[in-house]
């Protein structure tokens, strides 16, 4: 008997040590999924000029139709560029801002939290649809995404229901960043990978943030194929030159997901030296003041302000936060970019032969001249979505 009853007890304490290790580990995972939550509101905050947030949702408020629309959105379009429904999301992250940030005159409003889950309610119900899948699948869930980790944050949370229908839609409508292709491979593995980051992460879906974040870093590498090459160079959609826009998007996608996954099992610091090199070796010397090389940005040279990298200061101060080894790099050409010195500034003689990507670019203080050919291991640049159909010739030598 007693046998019998020591047996009991060493069984009873096997599963209170049992339970009690299951729910440290659910603790400590909630702990990961709120301290992503937290990253990403704290970088939105840091980077926000509250009272530009304010004004702009005075404006919001002022113009809102009662059912949570905006009477100069058409959220019928299915445009494949200039998609007009994705206004809505970037005006209720003004909003959101206003909401959580205590330093607003709209905080904890709770006038404003009603306007905002109309203006939910009124997305969720509309449906609005691009025939662009980029649209779709990339760019309205990623700000979706960091709308709905703002609001956690809020005095008053969203309804349940509401957003958890809103997070399925964004899983629903998404092929993965797995999927087979160029919208499976490098920037677009990425940005695809980043909004199922912020998904899961308010889902409390550790296996698919686990995948997500693998999924993210997978790029960053040397590839034969799309992504970054061997000579820092960066191809997508085939064997196209794109150091700008869809290397920039990579740029992106990293920044985003190192400061949301800070302090977690999930921060990487390794990829970052491959971001570092390709930011030095190839993006930087692409720009010349505040213009990228026309050859660098590839069918985008055709869109207004399609050279134009004014925006490109903020992705360098964040960098400076990352790499502080190379800071008086990165603050040498935002002073170039922003127009605060002039084009030449902290400029020194630069050559390099993208071999990979049949493209040469020379860099002295007082000019900037690179060339652009195709040959059978490149294609000529692109044309697409209705944007530089008359471009496609421009690799025959291009300069």
């Amino acid at each position: 008997m007693g046998k019998f009853k020591t047996g009991i007890r060493n069984f009873c304490v096997l599963v209170f040590a049992v339970v009690s290790l299951c729910h440290a580990s659910a603790t400590e995972t909630q702990t990961v999924f709120d301290k992503i939550i937290q990253n990403v509101v704290n970088q939105q905050l840091s980077t926000a000029d509250i009272d530009y947030e304010d004004g702009q949702t005075s404006q919001y408020l002022s113009t809102l139709r009662p059912d949570g629309s905006f009477p100069d959105i058409d959220y019928k379009s299915t445009s494949q560029v200039s998609w007009a429904p994705y206004k809505h999301l970037s005006r209720l992250r003004s909003m959101a801002i206003s909401y959580i940030s205590p330093k607003s005159e709209y905080y904890g409003d709770e006038a404003l939290h009603k306007t905002i889950i109309n203006m939910l309610n009124y997305w969720y119900d509309s449906n609005p649809k691009s025939t662009n899948w980029f649209w779709q699948e990339v760019s309205w869930p990623q700000i979706m995404g960091v709308d709905l980790c703002l609001l956690r944050v809020g005095k008053d949370p969203v309804p349940q229901d509401l957003e958890s229908k809103i997070l399925k839609r964004m899983r629903d409508i998404s092929k993965g960043p797995d999927q087979p292709g160029s919208q499976g491979s490098a920037a677009n593995k990425m940005d695809i990978a980043l909004q199922w980051i912020y998904r899961s992460t308010l889902q409390a879906d550790k296996e698919t943030l686990d995948f997500s974040v693998d999924q993210l870093y997978y790029p960053l590498r040397f590839n034969t194929g799309e992504g970054l090459q061997s000579d820092y160079s960066y191809l997508q959609h085939g064997r196209q030159l794109y150091i700008g826009v869809y290397g920039e998007a990579v740029l992106e996608a990293v920044l985003n997901a190192a400061f949301s996954l800070t302090g977690t099992e999930y921060e990487r610091g390794e990829e970052m030296g491959l971001v570092s090199d390709f930011l030095r070796n190839a993006y930087i010397p692409a720009v010349r003041g505040r213009l990228m090389m026309y050859n660098a940005v590839g069918r985008s040279m055709a869109c207004i302000g399609g050279t134009n990298r004014t925006s490109f200061p903020s992705i360098l101060e964040d960098m400076k936060k990352l790499d502080p080894e190379y800071s008086d790099i990165y603050d040498a050409a935002i002073k170039r970019v922003s127009g605060k010195e002039s084009a030449s500034y902290g400029l020194e003689p630069y050559h390099r032969l993208f071999w990979r990507a049949d493209y040469t670019l020379h860099q002295r203080p007082e000019y900037t001249i690179d060339v652009r050919m195709a040959t059978i291991r490149t294609k000529r640049c692109e044309n697409g979505n209705q944007e530089n159909l008359k471009g496609y010739f421009l690799t025959e030598g291009g300069t």
